[in-house]
């Protein structure tokens, strides 16, 4: 290893080339085997020197050079399929005629049944699916025997038998049939020789029911009103109604023409009864809905005046405000938070962790009621609300107590599904295990700029929702500043690190959380220079989503 240790985002793709698996290369017999499965070729010997052998057919009876058949294999890149209509040794027959009856297509004088062949071939199983939501639906099983070969497959919507030469026959099996519309559907299956002989049908039913067609037509607001004059923030909803040609799922109130999307925050599945508006003034106030598909309408709009009396002095009241008694999160939902005020109207809205009062013009109070509010620990805690009317009156506080347990394994990490990469400045210990974005899962302890004389590094992340194998790299000072493969190491199960190249398996596989020390090198056994470090966690034997963490750090 020769003291050298890193991991980087710039060598993902070798770490993970290294670790792969080579293929072999199937045999042509496998490959012949695997193209003909029913062809009484295929159940030959593949014993090299075996008379009568598989190797026959393209080599003839004694092997040897290849016969004409096997010259126009050779001649089409090895593929069977292209050379299937051809007649390689001259017999009148086809190679595929040839292949499906037993007989070698580069042999003239083996040839098929001749045309005495009276019996027809047999169709001995065929099924669908009972049920489909397309018109295409998969052939499941289909299956023919006849007394020399079957050289061809056809499947239709009519009982009445086919001719040998009707249009539709295919020399392979299908595996698949478009009907022309849905409903209840009956399929035939037939089967033919070379001597032009045809099975009776055998026959499948499914029933087609096509999803319903894409909801695309918008709502409309048909009537939307409100007062011209209002001395309250809070404006009541003289009228608001809208339709549909499925159904209309939400409504919401803005103040700016531009059209929301449905995803948006603060659509409502009732009309609102009214608006809260953040100043007086000339205001205009836009209606929307929108459809179970996501359609939004185009607004209607109503135009108001606010006044609001400067002789308000009397505070808002709250009315209600309740948080859980108990929350398995530290991010705690607020369940209701009302509030009334009987002159200018509610304007602004505040939840805090302290008793303080704010005053009217903190930046922190919100034109509605808060959904939540997060806290950075577990325990017990209390939670003060406050209201303010458009004068400036501030209600008196309200409170409630929750208690945070934030339940084990409910915060995860989801199992790699696309390939993200994270960088950070190196620390001594891992934080932010659970967050990825935030994560910094590896930490590296010593490194002798701190009077240690060894280098501690340490492993955390996780929990996520699924096994993942976790892959440790570390890249070495590149001699002469460029970076060879001798100078990237992988860590191995038992903690060392080899090569990259030699190493075949990840340091932690099958797990659903890392938490570890992984070892101390004296600090002395490492050259001085600037070394990278990599974390890459990708799905148990899946190579290529991961998410991968760099570091670094510089030995002097």
């Amino acid at each position: 290893m020769a003291k050298r240790i890193v991991l980087v985002t710039l060598i993902l793709a070798l770490v993970i080339g290294y670790a792969g698996i080579a293929l072999g290369v199937s045999s042509y017999a496998t490959s012949f085997k695997s193209t003909y499965p029913t062809s009484p070729l295929s159940s030959l010997s593949t014993v090299s020197g075996q008379a009568g052998n598989l190797c026959t057919v393209c080599h003839g009876s004694s092997g040897g050079s290849r016969n004409s058949y096997g010259s126009a294999f050779s001649g089409a890149g090895r593929n069977f399929k292209s050379i299937e209509a051809q007649d390689s040794d001259g017999d009148t027959f086809s190679n595929l005629v040839e292949i499906n009856a037993g007989t070698f297509p580069g042999n003239a004088s083996s040839t098929p049944a001749p045309a005495g062949d009276t019996t027809a071939p047999v169709v001995t199983a065929f099924s669908i699916p009972a049920s489909a939501s397309s018109l295409t639906v998969s052939i499941t099983t289909l299956t023919a025997t006849d007394a020399v070969g079957i050289t061809g497959y056809l499947v239709n919507e009519s009982s009445a038998k086919p001719s040998a030469s009707a249009a539709g026959w295919s020399g392979t099996k299908p595996a698949s049939y478009t009907f022309g519309s849905a409903g209840a559907k009956t399929l035939y299956a037939w089967a033919k020789d070379a001597a032009g002989n045809v099975s009776n049908n055998r026959s499948a039913s499914v029933t087609i029911t096509l999803p319903p067609a894409a909801d695309t037509t918008a709502p409309v607001v048909t009537v939307f009103s409100i007062p011209a004059t209002s001395g309250s923030l809070t404006v009541s909803i003289s009228a608001l109604s809208a339709t549909d040609s499925v159904g209309v799922t939400g409504y919401l109130l803005t103040e700016t023409s531009a059209k929301p999307s449905a995803a948006a925050g603060g659509w409502s599945t009732t009309a609102p009864a009214n608006y809260t508006f953040g100043t007086a003034g000339a205001k205009t106030l836009y209606a929307w809905a929108r459809d179970e598909a996501g359609n939004v309408s185009n607004s209607l709009s109503a135009k108001v005046t606010i006044t609001i009396s400067s002789a308000d002095t009397t505070p808002p009241t709250i009315t209600s405000f309740d948080v859980p008694a108990v929350s398995n999160s530290l991010k705690v939902a607020i369940t209701s938070f009302d509030a009334a005020d009987d002159n200018s109207g509610i304007a602004g809205y505040m939840v805090k962790k302290s008793s303080t009062q704010p005053s009217a013009d903190d930046s922190r109070w919100k034109t509605a009621p808060p959904a939540s509010i997060k806290f950075g620990s577990e325990g017990v805690k209390t939670i003060y609300a406050w209201t303010k009317d458009a004068a400036g009156n501030i209600s008196a506080m309200g409170s409630a107590m929750v208690m945070i347990k934030v339940a084990a394994g409910t915060i995860t990490i989801p199992v790699p599904n696309s390939q993200e990469t994270f960088s950070y400045n190196r620390g001594t210990f891992p934080v932010e295990k659970n967050n990825l974005a935030k994560a910094k899962p590896l930490g590296i302890a010593g490194l002798g700029d701190g009077g240690e004389n060894v280098v501690s590094l340490q492993a955390s992340i996780g929990p996520f929702n699924g096994p993942v194998d976790a892959y440790i790299s570390i890249i070495s000072p590149a001699e002469a500043g460029s970076l060879e493969s001798s100078d990237v190491y992988s860590l191995r199960p038992d903690a060392t690190f080899g090569l990259m190249a030699a190493v075949n398996e990840p340091w932690r596989q099958n797990v659903t959380d890392i938490n570890e020390h992984i070892m101390d090198i004296p600090a002395g056994d490492l050259l001085p220079g600037h070394y990278i470090l990599i974390l890459t966690i990708t799905p148990t034997g899946v190579q290529d989503r991961y998410y991968k963490w760099v570091t670094s750090f510089v030995l002097n």
